[in-house]
């Protein structure tokens, strides 16, 4: 039976992430030794000065750096307003570096994630490569990089240098020890002598130099060596050699060599086996937290393979169980779909809310039309639509790896916890995002969590374990402290050992139980050499695993943690019955269970294992496969493979599904997500193109101009880029009122248009109909879209067939015919709530509503127009507003028209609707006999007259203040609005303003 410990070690387990390097990317940053960057064959330092401190310490760390950590390493004997001003400007001046085009700042924290030699080091280190740490190190961090007065930037970066040496000199030692033992005493000596250069008076790294220089027949050199050192070691210190080098160097002169040397350990073999502990053991009291939770939420937290999902399934194991997937967290309610996907009958028994989940999986409630509500109020009923999903299930709800879950998910687990709703989930604690941290101080703050801290087994509980695998009443001592040592507690890690032990040989069962060669001869078991790491376990154990199998690992690891043999099959390139026998070995290997992995560290041991070339290969044939997953799934694949602008298309794709669904916020956010992984560049103006987009439509013009500027800003020679963003400028300046300016930058791309792709041409030719609508070229805009319509009824339906119907209606109406324009917009706002396109549905039922009220029948406008408005605050509400206001002012409802009007009166960027809309407030208190509030009401609109140039906006002013207004108010009038084109009037209006004029100016206007 095995009994024994070897050696204290911890157990480290690093998965790496693909990485993309952006365009302008240096190549590397040289740290060790120099301070250097190379980027496309050349190679220039880092400058001396604040700057340089910044990118060098932003390199080393590798990752997102909070701005206020950085903000007190350089200033810290200033306060917090002053060196956060410091900071930006810092960062603003670094920016302007050649070399920081990939730097990167969020609101709280900043990254330049480049390559660096100090990361190569220490990913050899990690991997116990020690060798090639070794080849690595060029000398001491940042040598020759002086910058003095930079906070405590000088301590800091004396105590990494300390700590990078010290790491080198471990690793020297090491190499040196296992080239001696392998017999290649020249290498050691040479490695050692390396060392010995920069530590002239260590004294246990003089040692094995000695023997090296011994062994490889060099006895003078040895001899000298020592004498120089016990020199310099009285001169500096007054100390003379150690008894036992001065002992060795006794041996060495007499004998020419020490008295023995290393002897080459043996290189163990890989694992392929598998162990399933048939119970959980050393968790009693958090079984117990688990099983009588004293508040609705109850969270298991701890570091990864410490045993959270297994503690889960044996506690609450009948639950409904959701997963977040790393990668997912820009997809709204990504766990919550999946489980809903899987579990189709949970949403079978909602009623009215069934409607506003059809809106989040369409494909399971395909005869539900979305609900017409508020995004506002849409996102709360969605909420409690899903609450009530998940509170139908029988049992409760378990919601793991909530470290990956996204922004959404968690809103929805505090709005469960608010409701009292049972729920349990884990996430690992060392990985808590700022979304998670959130929730757990709302749910803490309310009362409503308690995590149980599941820490790693002590030794106890390694015994137990133990005991449970091999069927004795106690595990064996000595082996139970050995494992523990290795593994620290970690249950994974622990049986994945094992594991390499017996596919190893060196561990086998007997009729007797477990045993190994050294039971009877070993004091504990430091015999047994298995790797320091579980990554190279696993790595060790995939190595006898058929090549078919090692290939359909590498794609089910770079799909994700659940997978299906279908879409492994087509990857691969495997028959049906090739990819079976695969799954099958890497079942009983014990790498997968039930189309997934059984735990996700294998996943990303087997990922990081993978070559970057073949890894990115691998992310785009994922991509291709996943052709019916979200977009935004297979975004994540197209950056992996190196394919960004593929990946900005899908992200965009993303983006517009969920427009689509009325869901602005949440487009918001994933175009938000993807912007942090882009540097300056087309891809990254896309991006921004996209973003301005969803945040005109969500009525946020000053954030859309904002990254239009940016977009504007970025060069580049692609014409469809151009015209995204031409058409993006043109629509904001349209909302805004601002014609011309719109009408201008139409003009200017027109050209590019015309060699674009349909999609583009489309939006460009409706856009163009719109701004001549609105400046009274109505024949223009109808010879635009009518040939266009007649292309797209050919067609299936689609929401560009809405968009011209109802346009060409408006044009109908224009021209006084409204009873052909009625049936145009009836048939566009069926067709827009058929598919769901909620925007459109406002912007139709603008048309619509004009059209009812030209013909008289305002209480079915009216209608038409009140349920519009609750379908959500996109920037196009305000006019269907105002038109629903115009309704209740032409059927003599004045109370009702005020109401409306007052709303537009507020702060907008819009304001040829607050001019309308203060106009029209005007008369309609006017008719209710309440003069008192017109003058200040006309002079409002007048002054609003300097923001715009809009016809039917001039043209409602002039009409009020020309009836209403006082010889001042009219002689203001007139400065703002010298002449009058009567064309440029509306002809609804026409008539009436043109009257007033006569009466009032005494001329006609020409």
């Amino acid at each position: 039976m095995p009994r024994g410990p070897r050696r204290a070690a911890k157990d480290e387990h690093t998965a790496e992430r693909a990485e993309y390097t952006p365009r302008g990317m240096p190549d590397t940053v040289t740290l060790l030794g120099a301070c250097d960057v190379s980027a496309h064959g050349t190679t220039q330092p880092l400058p001396k000065d604040r700057r340089g401190c910044l990118l060098a310490y932003l390199a080393l760390e590798g990752g997102w750096v909070d701005r206020d950590r950085i903000a007190l390493l350089f200033w810290p004997e200033s306060s917090e307003h002053d060196a956060k001003r410091n900071l930006r400007q810092l960062l603003a001046r670094t920016r302007r570096l050649p070399i920081a085009a990939a730097l990167e700042a969020s609101v709280d924290a900043l990254r330049w994630q480049v390559d660096s030699d100090v990361a190569h080091f220490k990913r050899a280190l990690g991997r116990g490569d020690h060798a090639a740490a070794t080849e690595l190190w060029n000398g001491p961090l940042l040598a020759g990089f002086n910058v003095y007065d930079v906070g405590a930037f000088d301590d800091w970066l004396e105590l990494e240098r300390e700590r990078l040496h010290a790491a080198f000199h471990d690793a020297v030692v090491r190499t040196a020890n296992a080239a001696n033992e392998a017999g290649a005493f020249d290498r050691a000596s040479h490695l050692l002598g390396r060392l010995l250069e920069l530590e002239p008076l260590a004294e246990d790294v003089l040692q094995p130099y000695l023997r090296a220089l011994a062994f490889s027949g060099r006895r003078d050199a040895a001899l000298t060596a020592f004498e120089r050192f016990a020199e310099r070691l009285d001169e500096e210190l007054g100390l003379e050699p150690l008894a036992t080098t001065r002992e060795l160097v006794t041996q060495v002169r007499s004998t020419g060599t020490p008295s023995s040397a290393a002897v080459a350990a043996p290189t163990p073999t890989a694992p392929t086996g598998t162990l399933r502990p048939p119970r959980l053991v050393g968790r009693e009291a958090e079984a117990a937290a688990l099983t009588h939770p004293e508040t609705p939420v109850t969270l298991v937290a701890g570091e990864p393979g410490v045993g959270k999902s297994r503690l889960l399934h044996d506690v609450v194991g009948g639950a409904q169980w959701a997963r977040a997937v790393e990668g997912l967290d820009g997809i709204p309610y990504h766990p919550i779909v999946a489980l809903l996907r899987r579990v189709p009958t949970l949403v079978a028994e909602l009623g009215p809310y069934a409607e506003d989940v059809a809106r989040l999986v369409p494909e399971l409630l395909p005869d539900v039309v979305p609900a017409q509500t508020d995004p506002d109020t849409g996102k709360g009923r969605l909420v409690e639509a899903l609450a009530r999903a998940l509170e139908a299930a029988p049992d409760a709800l378990v919601i793991d790896d909530l470290q990956w879950a996204d922004p959404a998910t968690l809103e929805l687990v505090a709005y469960l916890a608010q409701r009292g709703t049972r729920l349990y989930g884990a996430y690992r604690s060392g990985e808590v995002g700022p979304a998670l941290q959130r929730l757990l101080a709302a749910l803490r703050g309310s009362g409503a969590l308690r995590v149980v801290e599941l820490a790693p087994l002590d030794q106890a509980g390694v015994r137990s374990l133990l005991a449970d695998l091999t069927g004795s009443a106690t595990g064996p001592e000595l082996f139970s402290r050995w494992l523990w040592n290795r593994s620290g507690g970690n249950a994974m890690f622990a049986l994945e050992t094992l594991r390499a032990l017996f596919e190893a040989g060196v561990l086998r069962t007997t009729s007797e139980g477990w045993e190994t060669d050294v039971d009877d001869l070993t004091r504990d078991y430091g015999e047994i050499d298995v790797p320091p790491a579980v990554a190279e376990v696993i790595r060790r154990r995939r190595g006898h695993l058929d090549p078919a199998t090692v290939r359909l690992l590498e794609i089910a690891a770079v799909l994700g943690s659940a997978f299906d043999a279908r879409r492994l099959t087509g990857i691969a390139g495997l028959s049906p019955a090739a990819t079976a026998d695969a799954l099958g070995e890497a079942e009983r290997a014990g790498f997968v269970a039930a189309g997934a992995f059984r735990h996700d560290l294998l996943r990303q041991a087997l990922y990081g294992d993978i070559a970057p070339e073949r890894r990115r290969l691998l992310h785009a044939l994922a991509a291709d496969a996943l052709a019916d997953a979200e977009p935004g799934v297979r975004a994540e694949h197209w950056y992996l493979a190196g394919e960004a602008s593929r990946a900005r298309d899908a992200w965009c794709s993303q983006a517009t599904t969920l427009r689509m669904r009325g869901l602005q916020l949440d487009a918001c956010a994933v175009l938000e997500r993807a912007l942090e992984r882009y540097g300056p560049g087309p891809d990254r103006a896309w991006l921004l193109v996209a973003l301005a987009n969803a945040q005109r439509e969500r009525a946020l013009p000053r954030d859309a101009q904002a990254n239009l500027d940016e977009a504007l800003a970025t060069q580049h020679d692609d014409p469809d880029l151009h015209l995204a963003v031409a058409i993006a400028q043109a629509s904001l300046l349209m909302v805004q009122g601002r014609l011309h300016e719109a009408d201008e930058v139409l003009s200017a791309s027109r050209a590019l248009a015309r060699r674009a792709d349909e999609d583009a041409r489309l939006d460009h030719v409706m856009l163009q109909a719109r701004v001549a609508k609105q400046l009274v070229r109505i024949d223009d805009a109808i010879a635009l879209l009518e040939p266009e319509l007649a292309a797209l009824r050919r067609g299936p339906p689609t929401v560009r067939v809405c968009q011209f119907v109802t346009s060409l209606g408006a044009l109908r109406d224009d021209q006084g015919d409204n009873e052909a324009a009625l049936p145009l917009h009836r048939e566009a706002y069926a067709l827009a709530d058929a598919l769901g396109a909620r925007y459109h549905q406002v912007d139709i039922a603008i048309n619509l509503v004009f059209c009812l009220a030209d013909l008289g029948r305002f209480e079915e406008a009216e209608a038409v127009g009140v349920e519009a408005l609750a379908l959500g605050p996109y920037d196009n509400v305000a006019i269907l507003r105002n038109n629903v206001a115009s309704v209740a002012f032409s059927a003599g409802r004045f109370d009702a028209a005020l109401e409306q009007y007052e709303v537009l009166q507020g702060e907008h960027d819009q304001p040829f609707l607050r001019a309308v809309a203060l106009a029209r407030s005007a008369e309609a208190l006017a008719r209710l006999g309440r003069q008192d509030g017109v003058p200040a009401l006309l002079d409002g609109a007048i002054a609003t007259l300097d923001d715009t140039d809009y016809a039917i906006a001039v043209a409602r002013v002039a009409s009020a203040v020309l009836e209403l207004g006082d010889e001042a108010q009219v002689g203001r009038l007139r400065e703002r609005v010298p002449h009058l084109d009567p064309d440029a009037i509306p002809a609804h209006q026409r008539d009436d303003v043109l009257r007033r004029w006569r009466e009032r100016i005494g001329v006609t206007p020409t």
